[in-house]
């Protein structure tokens, strides 16, 4: 990821590379860079694809639709593409209508019988707080995160 020039990496989104820990951790956050993402077209439309009416989570959704249906998942370690991050990103993932979507997804997955009521209720806490911080806070945070 860069602020402004493409050779001044400021953080790496890291993603755990085998498939069991790739569940794991999809039980949190979103388990896969999706810019660089591959996969076979029919096993996506078998699980009916991403979901339209997401604005902001259709590909953690379609994931997680493919784990439920067993698709087997491989992160490659080395980054493919570099992503511009800022302000205006920042900007875009915080907010009440951010926490209020954050929680919704988190609520849809339990309901899909991904989450557990614990997973679900932590999920919701710490991704509706986060949310909510003031942007300079939820910018630090959002580095720290980026190097769990």
């Amino acid at each position: 990821e860069f602020e402004s020039d493409e050779t001044k990496i400021i953080s790496y989104r890291k993603v755990p590379e085998q498939h069991s820990a790739i569940v794991r951790f999809a039980k949190s956050r979103n388990p896969v860079n999706h810019p660089s993402a591959m996969y076979k077209r029919k096993v996506v439309l078998n699980v009916g694809n991403y979901a339209k009416h997401k604005r902001t989570s259709e590909d953690y959704n379609l994931f997680v639709k493919l784990i439920l249906e067993d698709a087997k998942f491989y992160n490659i370690q080395e980054p493919l593409v570099s992503m511009r991050t800022g302000n205006g990103q920042v900007g875009r993932r915080g907010g009440l209508n951010n926490a209020i979507l954050e929680a919704t997804t988190q609520k849809e997955f339990y309901e899909m019988y991904f989450l557990n009521l614990y997973e679900l209720f932590r999920n919701v806490v710490v991704g509706f707080t986060i949310r909510l911080l003031p942007k300079t806070v939820l910018k630090m945070v959002f580095k720290m995160i980026r190097k769990l």
